[in-house]
């Protein structure tokens, strides 16, 4: 009973009998809320509900705010791979991490709060107060295929702007499917906790969605994401994931902040390319290609006897272009943005039960001619838990 306990507090959960309380986003700290206080609670996932309820309300000390997110899911089939969610949101959204990639684990809590921690990232990043529903219908249609169908209506106030100057409250109504292929892949489940184990590729990643006139902005946004692998016998794994996006029509200044998993779109002149977003609402298009590279040393390089040090090196590199055209304005801006960066796993492990905790480091290092002034020649050091 005592080991049980003592694992579920390291997996971040309270069991309450028929329902349990997460605690990944329990204290947050970031520059809007000074630090954020709250919880998930969610019934029972392990027991294979057929529907399932979660809440997660948060508490900013500094903004003196309540946020909320809920939803509620109806489990289709048994195996939970089809499943309809209906939900509410009331909380901040970071435009630069839009958290729009269906990935395999849709049971993992579903809310973390991605704020900036310091200036320099508060001058960079849009945050807005989004207030709206959504729905979400996931399917597995075919063999190794997983379908999502997505339909969200959104209130957004900006609160920062100090780099866009975008000060104009807007709504944003939008219909969006997206699709993923993985090759045998397969889901290993252990209660709410889902791990995908993938030995075949490439894995790829659709998105096509589309903003409805209704909200005042009419576009058509595609993505596409690939990701190859090559597994060495002696020296580790070489990873290698390109994508594109293309997006067309009337769009609001956060698709310029939008990124991918690993990168961030650079530009130039932003106050200028805003006001003609806010001002003129004529057809643009947004073309960004991305392409990162990581490798994975594992413990080839560094081989300690004694358990508490293992380290795991890995080294990974990325490069970003964009290109933002204003149709009839015969304003064209071509930008492109890098970095490069060092990880350390298991640079320390600390023995808790049957279980390590591994501790280790990241340095990341931004360039590029046109990358953000924010990031530009800028050194990140933080400290990871694995």
């Amino acid at each position: 009973k005592y080991s049980t306990q003592i694992q579920n507090l390291l997996a971040g959960v309270v069991d309450l009998g028929n329902a349990e309380i997460l605690l990944f986003n329990a204290v947050n700290i970031n520059r809007i809320e000074l630090a954020s206080v709250g919880f998930t609670v969610s019934n029972k996932y392990i027991d294979k509900p057929r529907f399932g309820i979660r809440l997660s309300p948060s508490y900013g000390i500094l903004d003196k705010k309540f946020k909320l997110r809920s939803e509620l899911s109806w489990f289709i089939s048994k195996d939970r791979y089809n499943r309809l969610t209906v939900g509410y949101n009331n909380m901040y959204r970071n435009a630069a991490n839009p958290e729009d990639v269906m990935r395999p684990n849709f049971l993992y809590p579903f809310y973390w709060q991605a704020l900036p921690q310091n200036k320099a990232d508060f001058n960079f990043m849009k945050i807005n107060t989004q207030e709206g529903v959504f729905a979400q219908l996931y399917l597995k249609p075919l063999a190794h295929t997983l379908l999502k169908l997505e339909y969200q209506s959104n209130t957004n106030t900006p609160y920062n702007a100090n780099l866009l100057g975008d000060s104009v409250k807007y709504d944003k109504k939008e219909i969006s499917a997206q699709v993923r292929f993985a090759y045998k892949e397969k889901i290993n489940r252990v209660g709410l906790f889902e791990t995908a184990i993938n030995r075949y590729f490439p894995i790829i990643y659709f998105r096509l969605s589309k903003g409805l006139s209704q909200s005042g902005y009419d576009y058509w946004k595609a993505n596409l994401k690939q990701s190859y692998q090559i597994r060495f016998k002696r020296i580790g794994i070489s990873e290698f994931q390109p994508s594109i996006t293309y997006l067309a029509g009337s769009f609001n200044s956060d698709f310029l902040l939008e990124s991918s998993e690993n990168s961030r779109i650079a530009y130039k002149n932003p106050e200028r390319i805003v006001t003609l977003l806010k001002t003129e609402k004529r057809q643009s298009t947004l073309t960004q290609a991305n392409v990162y590279f990581s490798h994975d040393f594992n413990n080839a390089l560094l081989k300690p006897k004694t358990p508490y040090t293992q380290p795991r090196i890995k080294v990974f590199y990325n490069f970003n272009i964009s290109n933002l055209d204003f149709k009839n304005q015969k304003i064209n801006q071509k930008t492109n943005s890098q970095y490069v960066g060092l990880q350390v796993r298991n640079l320390i492990r600390i023995p808790i039960k049957k279980f390590w905790l591994g501790l280790g480091t990241q340095v990341t290092y931004y360039f590029g001619a046109n990358a953000p002034e924010s990031t530009r020649e800028r050194i990140r050091v933080g400290l990871k838990v694995f």
